[in-house]
């Protein structure tokens, strides 16, 4: 990552390393902030998540509080991520075509990009299913 920040690496086709690393801290706090939303319990006990009776009380108001400073910090990463994005669109590279679309202009010498739709719908579909089974408690 240090010989491509001081300028010696050729800028990479996906992310670099930076970004790269940016995407993973961003993921990992994500799935903190969903595990944390499923066990945290509110003040009055009414908006509790899906496992918060696996915990006592006390534990899911604590686990509540490291919930809302999760968030923070993924807001933080989140406008971070996006103020490097506006500042690579004011240096005349835009990444967000490229992102949505997962196409990107490569150049004669490298193969075209392969599509990955169905690996996509594939993950839809599981986190969709995850999603059903902890909402409802695990009934089947």
């Amino acid at each position: 990552m240090g010989a491509y920040l001081r300028g010696r690496l050729a800028p990479p086709i996906g992310h670099n390393p930076l970004g790269g690393w940016s995407v993973a801290a961003m993921l990992t706090v994500l799935a903190a902030q969903i595990i944390l939303g499923l066990f945290s319990v509110d003040e009055d006990s009414l908006e509790a998540g899906p496992l918060s009776k696996f915990v006592s009380f006390d534990t899911g108001r604590a686990i509540a509080h490291a919930h809302h400073i999760v968030f923070w910090v993924l807001l933080g990463l989140i406008i971070l991520h996006l103020a490097a994005i506006a500042v690579y669109a004011l240096r005349g590279r835009n990444l967000v075509w490229p992102m949505v679309t997962g196409i990107v202009g490569v150049g004669p010498s490298l193969p075209p990009p392969v599509s990955s739709s169905w690996r996509a719908l594939a993950t839809a579909a599981a986190a969709a299913g995850a999603t059903w089974i902890i909402a409802h408690g695990f009934r089947l």
